[in-house]
């Protein structure tokens, strides 16, 4: 497994890939009305962080991601993201739903987001999965 902080990620990223760094930075400077928005937004994001940290398994990460923003909009009731960032992300039971959603990916070794503390940032799992060569490699 590594760790990739977001920290790390955007070190890395500057110069490995600086088109996907840029094309990430810009992405996180858009806002979104809608958790549909937001949504596409990180569909895009993922694409792009497992590019930068090379990872091969953006699903994953979208799949994990589809999972959160579901329980974001189920906790708030509306399609208002502003809702869940400011009146119930700080709530410990809300997170911890997202917590749990973490956990289950780490345990299942799938390549994850993890949202909490220093350590947030993504793990890839890409080493244990048995990925076919890639193309060039």
């Amino acid at each position: 497994m590594k760790l990739w902080t977001w920290d790390t990620m955007l070190a890395e990223g500057v110069e490995s890939h600086p088109e996907e760094l840029d094309a990430f930075n810009s992405l996180s400077r858009i806002a979104y009305a809608s958790f549909e928005e937001w949504l596409g937004l990180d569909m895009l994001k993922c694409d792009l962080a497992t590019v930068i940290v090379g990872c091969r398994c953006p699903d994953s990460l979208k799949e994990q991601q589809k999972e959160a923003m579901a329980w974001r909009r189920r906790i708030t009731g509306s399609d208002d993201p502003m809702q869940w960032i400011l009146r119930h992300s700080r709530n410990p039971r809300n997170v911890g739903f997202i917590n749990a959603l973490t956990r289950r990916y780490q345990r299942k070794k799938l390549c994850h987001r993890n949202w909490n503390g220093p350590r947030a940032g993504i793990r890839c799992y890409c080493d244990e999965h048995n990925h076919e060569p890639q193309p060039g490699a």
